[in-house]
């Protein structure tokens, strides 16, 4: 199955990181189907066959009642375990279960109280293990992958009603439709492997899982009065009334047809087989054709239409199996496809704190008593006319029951139009919710939104229209004359890449408007839409007003020809060029929105300019502009503490080709400290095997701040890239020493905790902390794909549940040693696994001083200096030369606080500083300057 699915990633959307589980759960949909229609195939013709059609309908109402029940019972539970273990439990128990029924049906098959348990039995695990399977779907996979997956996972649905519906229609004959349930119990033992190994490879997703709130309470959706939501829920109520009638009458007249029991099940199969392909079908050819063209009443109506369809063919031939099974067949085909695929797109505009209960209520409540109240009408008629008779007459009431879905059909459509303009009036309905609701009622919607006088309603819609592709030209050209300039300037954004010659004139009189930001969209447009315009464009290049230049630039540059691209060239070399700060940014961002290559040579001189603000632009239209001419300044910018962060994200856009370069810094010790620290999060990004074992030799760095840095890109390349090889040798030589450095800074806190050192102690703690992270990092390097990251996370949540849930999964995934090493160095409370220190405070803090975590030896540096003697000014002194520049800043005052203590330091300590005045740091530089100047030096 993987390497099915790897074959054909491509083509159905699925990544390279998610071929594993996504054919996982394809498999796993495919199996749990394949039960279903197995249990389903041999309970109707064993209860059929061996009890009568007679009591079908109380078997309507039990199964409606256990499903409830079940699922009553489910809920309360389901949440305080991992999905997958959930899931295993009742495949395993449906496994179970379906074995003993084989046993009791085959040597004891006399007792008709099996067949209504298996009638039952079949009913609730078919549901327990659809619901089970989608939330574990839904907890594995973000909202993005399901947009993408969930069509391919929902695809081992389809193909299991063909395959499986075929196999067990020539199977049945073989092998007789008792000894199915075999068949039935090794599909769920298989279903419940195959939940195994999908779990182990999701556990981080499934341990986060637990930390959702979660919950449902039916009195919140039935007390909220909400229109949209009622209507909603009395077509659902109304579908399952018909489809329980049309399927009695189906069973009813199938048994009338087929008295053999082995013919009864083989029917069945091929039946429910042939509807899976045309299911297929309408899946991959018909469904989002009716979507996006038709709009939601005819992805409705199209269900009940197909039924009365098929009662009309029941009609011309009375008695006979095809109309019944048109019928039933209408179901099988449209109702798991188009019918739901709308139901779905019902929901959209329900605020997201309340569609997961709505659902919940409507699916849980409202159906399985639809069924029943089914099953009970049917019961008491078949119990005085028989059940061939209330199964014809019943078509009367199926009729009337379509009409009256049809006009609630129609009533929804209101209700959820009405619904959409509400969400769009108070601002729920955002674009990355509604990618696949541009049917032709939402599109009706939004062009009401754009007639409103409010600029925020308009406002609103016009980014609606800009993300949804909403044909919406005429009322672009309308607003054009709208009173708010910023609604003008929208209008005119929308309309260039339209370039349509409709709206030339209306934009052509946005030049005279008195705002700026009007004219200058005004120019673009016109020119996206005429290029004979360019001279409009020429002579605003002259413009005073910034915002036109830029504009004037830009349009050029997009649609001018080569005399006016030239000049566009030259004016922005003026504004790049010029003293003004507003003039180059302006100038930067026009190189950002043409992705003007020729000027990658000038972005680097911005590097380097003497503004931030302009630094920081350069360094973000480097990276959009991808040149690798621009790799290496983009590099040296990360030592530039003010604009590091853009420089990092620079260079993430850059790609996998700037892997050499960025290698070379990371493995060379004379480069700056301070680059090489951020090097390992840009190759963390997008990381190779090269990139991956730098990262790895470097985690022998001296430097903590490198070494975790190391550590976090080392784990997140292994994450996305399990197969990378990692020596357990190795990784022990990193892990243990940092292990026993936590232990001894615990100890030492303590320590100077006891000697009113509550800074030094505090930053001991700190360090801990951070060691402890870098810990966290090197066990996930380890065990890569294990939920880890999740479980050290969650370690530092308020909750004792969930630090608890994290607790739990270290310690079924790590050395058992080191889970109870682990667990003694996080205890705050207890000194368990703390080493014993034995010399004084005065002789660790010595040793701590000439640490390179300058933090920590800045801190005990100030310690010293207040606390210390005349012999530890050598020690002050050497610290001049630290790489830290925090360091030797702090050694600047601690030099002088032991002048002042001991006086005959004094020449010394002024000597240092006078040489500190040419430290490459600024801050040390006027640190140095500042203490030299003071009256007391």
């Amino acid at each position: 199955m993987q390497r099915l699915v790897k074959a054909w990633a491509p083509t159905i959307g699925v990544s390279a990181d998610e071929v594993q589980l996504a054919g996982g759960m394809f498999a796993y949909q495919f199996l749990v189907v394949c039960t279903f229609i197995v249990g389903r195939t041999v309970r109707d013709t064993l209860y059929l066959d061996r009890v009568g059609p007679e009591a079908l309908p109380i078997m309507y109402v039990f199964s409606a009642v256990a499903v409830a029940g079940a699922g009553f019972c489910y809920s309360r539970v389901a949440d305080q375990f991992r999905r997958d273990r959930s899931a295993q439990a009742t495949l395993l128990s449906a496994g179970v279960l379906m074995a003993t029924l084989w046993a009791l049906v085959v040597f004891a098959p006399q007792i008709e109280a099996w067949y209504p348990v298996l009638y039952v039995l079949v009913e609730v695990v078919g549901a327990l293990s659809i619901i089970q399977f989608w939330t574990l779907a839904n907890d594995i996979f973000t909202s993005q992958q399901s947009k993408r997956l969930f069509g391919f996972i929902g695809a081992g649905g389809v193909v299991a009603n063909i395959l499986c519906g075929m196999g067990v229609g020539g199977l049945s004959l073989i092998v007789g439709p008792s000894n199915l349930l075999l068949v039935d119990a090794a599909l769920f033992v298989g279903a419940f492997t195959l939940v195994s190994r999908i779990g182990d490879r999701a556990t981080p997703m499934l341990m986060d899982a637990l930390t959702r709130p979660r919950g449902f309470s039916p009195k919140a959706v039935a007390g909220g009065h909400d229109a949209h939501l009622r209507s909603i829920g009395m077509v659902v109520a109304v579908t399952f009334l018909v489809v329980t009638l049309v399927d009695f009458q189906f069973k009813v007249t199938a048994k009338e047809v087929f008295s053999d029991e082995r013919a009864l099940a083989s029917f069945f199969g091929y039946f429910y087989g042939v509807g899976g392909i045309a299911a297929a079908g309408v899946q991959l050819f018909v469904t989002s054709r009716v979507l996006t063209r038709a709009g939601i009443v005819a992805g409705l109506a199209i269900l009940p239409a197909a039924i009365l369809m098929g009662a009309g063919a029941w009609l011309l031939f009375p008695g006979a199996i095809v109309g019944a099974s048109l019928m039933r067949a209408a179901e099988n085909v449209f109702r798991y496809t188009v019918y739901d695929a709308t139901l779905h797109l019902l929901y959209v505009p329900v605020p997201g704190h309340r569609r997961g209960r709505a659902k919940a209520f409507i699916d849980g409540v409202l159906k399985p008593t639809s069924i029943g109240v089914v099953g009970v009408t049917l019961f008491a008629l078949t119990q005085t006319y028989g059940a061939g008779i209330v199964a014809r007459s019943a078509l009367g009431a199926v009729v009337a029951l379509i009409l009256v879905w049809l006009g609630l059909i129609f009533q929804v459509r209101r209700a959820y139009v009405r619904s959409l303009a509400e969400a769009l009036e108070t601002r729920r309905l955002e674009p990355d919710e509604t990618t696949d609701l541009v049917d032709e009622d939402a599109q009706a919607v939004i062009r009401q939104q754009l007639q409103q006088e409010d600029p925020v309603k308009v406002l609103h819609a016009l980014e609606l229209v800009r993300d949804l592709s909403v044909d919406a030209l005429d009322d672009l050209i309308r607003l054009l004359e709208h009173p708010d300039p910023e609604v003008r300037t929208r209008s005119l954004q929308l309309l260039e890449p339209r370039r349509s010659l409709e709206s030339r004139n209306a934009v052509k009189a946005c030049l005279d408007a008195p705002e700026t930001s009007v004219r200058a969209a005004a120019i673009q447009t016109l020119l996206a839409i005429d290029p004979e315009r360019a001279p409009v464009a020429l002579d605003a290049l002259s413009s005073p007003e910034r915002e036109v230049r830029a504009a004037a630039v830009i349009g050029l540059a997009r649609y001018g020809d080569f005399r006016g691209q030239t000049q566009a060239g030259q004016a922005l070399e003026t504004m790049l060029a010029s003293p003004e700060v507003a003039d180059r940014l302006a100038g930067i961002r026009i190189i950002r929105a043409v992705q003007w290559q020729d000027f990658a040579k000038t972005l680097q001189r911005l590097l380097n300019d003497s503004s931030r603000r302009v630094r920081r632009a350069a360094i973000q239209a480097a990276g959009e502009l991808e040149s690798l001419d621009l790799l290496v300044p983009l590099v040296y910018k990360l030592s530039d503490e003010e604009v590091a962060a853009s420089s990092v994200g620079a260079l993430f856009k850059l790609g996998a080709e700037a892997t050499p370069v960025l290698i070379k810094v990371l493995l060379q010790p004379q480069e700056d400290l301070r680059i090489r620290r951020r090097v390992p999060r840009v190759l963390a990004q997008w990381g190779d095997d090269r990139a991956y074992q730098a990262v790895l030799e470097t985690l022998r760095s001296k430097d903590p701040e490198l070494r975790s840095a190391c550590a976090r890109a080392a784990a997140r390349i292994r994450e996305r890239h399990p197969h990378f090889p990692l020596d357990h040798h190795t990784w022990t030589q990193l892990v243990e020493p940092e292990l026993t450095a936590i232990g001894y800074d615990r100890a030492l806190s303590r320590l100077f905790a006891r000697n009113d050192a509550e800074l030094l102690s505090s930053a001991l703690a700190e360090r801990a902390e951070r060691r402890l992270g870098r810990v966290g990092d090197l066990f996930i390097l380890r065990h890569p794909g294990q939920g880890l990251r999740a479980a050290f996370n969650a370690l530092r949540s308020p909750s004792p549940k969930t630090r608890s849930q994290a607790l739990e999964l270290l310690e079924n995934v790590l050395d058992r040693a080191y889970f109870r090493m682990l667990v003694s160095l996080m205890d705050n409370r207890t000194g368990d696994g703390v080493p014993e220190v034995d010399s004084g405070a005065l002789t660790w803090a010595r040793i701590l001083a000439t640490e390179p975590d300058g933090w920590v030896a800045s801190v005990a540096l100030e310690w010293i200096a207040r606390n210390g003697t005349a012999i530890d000014q050598e020690l002050v002194l050497s610290r001049f030369d630290a790489v830290d520049g925090m360091v030797r800043e702090t050694a600047c005052y601690a030099a002088m606080i032991l002048a002042q203590r001991f006086p005959p330091q004094r020449t010394r300590a002024e000597d240092a500083l006078t040489q500190a005045l040419s430290d490459r740091s600024d801050r040390v530089r006027a640190a140095s300057a500042a203490l030299l100047e003071a009256p007391s030096m």
